[in-house]
């Protein structure tokens, strides 16, 4: 992706936005960017999940029931952090008006905000700020796939009141209490494995943080992923 076709995903982003707010009125949205096989990205281009939010956690991945919320092993982790070289404040890369942190919350996954206070909500942000987060995301993996550490990535953000909740609940996300100034803040979680959702015909659980849909194509993809490893 270049860097200009990452800056045209803002305005159809907020144009998108707007019409469904106009329409249905989430409380928020859940932005994805899957990336490489084992972050369950189904189609081998680029592309960005949108998903309005309607009530408290739903649809919500949370807690995998049978792989907890650690996205890499104590080894992996450190490869990462030897490989990003995080300073006394766990920076890791910033530019004019954003900063990227290596979290200690869950392992190995770096977290961009932006140093000056901006809403969490993707009206308010401009065009050169949304142009720095698209590079400090190709930095920062274009650095562990060269020395060969993570190949597979997860873009996530949180818009809206689903930006409050996820703050409220995600105690493991320690670097969420590390940006006062900032409401917006983007993950960048490696993937050595598929973070599943549930196998066909399994019972889906009744934590109300990982309730939520998907079609029966997406389940079948995901299994079928799953059982390979």
């Amino acid at each position: 992706m270049t860097n200009q076709e990452w800056a045209d995903i803002l305005p159809v982003l907020k144009d998108s936005i707007a019409k469904i707010d106009k329409v249905y009125h989430p409380v928020g949205y859940f932005l994805e960017i899957p990336i490489g096989e084992l972050a369950a990205q189904n189609i081998q281009h680029f592309y960005m999940r949108l998903v309005p939010k309607y009530k408290k956690y739903w649809g919500n991945v949370g807690t995998d029931p049978r792989g907890g919320r650690r996205y890499c092993t104590d080894e992996q982790a450190k490869q990462i952090q030897n490989v990003l070289q995080p300073n006394q404040e766990k920076v890791v890369a910033e530019k004019n008006k954003t900063i990227a942190k290596l979290d200690d919350g869950i392992s190995g996954t770096c977290f961009i905000s932006t140093k000056a206070k901006l809403p969490n909500n993707i009206q308010a942000m401009d065009q050169e700020t949304w142009n720095e987060i698209g590079v400090l995301l190709k930095e920062l993996m274009k650095k562990m796939e060269e020395k060969d550490v993570c190949h597979n990535f997860t873009f996530k953000a949180w818009l809206g009141e689903e930006s409050i909740l996820k703050r409220e609940e995600s105690k493991p996300f320690s670097v969420f209490n590390n940006y006062s100034k900032s409401e917006f803040l983007v993950g960048l979680f490696p993937r050595y494995k598929l973070q599943r959702w549930w196998l066909p015909n399994e019972a889906r659980p009744n934590d109300i943080r990982i309730s939520g849909t998907m079609e029966n194509e997406r389940i079948a993809m995901v299994h079928q992923l799953y059982t390979r490893q």
